[in-house]
């Protein structure tokens, strides 16, 4: 995991994150966040990553029907009905 108070440049415009580095920090549309401004998603409390849905998800078990086969007699009927 990474470490809340570690640094990264992140472009203004585009918004894309980038490790530190002696390049980027001559670039004027790079501004230097945290790592929780940077990826906030690995940095949610525990309060908010278990909610439970408000509507019931539960769904009963259907047996899957497949539809039936047809044969080769109807199938080559069935592409010769055109000519």
């Amino acid at each position: 995991m990474i470490s809340p108070t570690r640094m990264f440049y992140r472009h203004k415009d585009k918004g894309t994150i980038f490790n530190l580095c002696p390049q980027h920090a001559v670039n004027p549309l790079l501004e230097l966040v945290t790592a929780v401004e940077a990826f906030p998603e690995q940095f949610t409390p525990k309060s908010i990553k278990g909610r439970k849905s408000r509507v019931s998800v539960h769904t009963e078990d259907i047996p899957e029907t497949q539809a039936p086969r047809k044969g080769k007699a109807a199938l080559e009927a069935e592409a010769s009905k055109g000519l």
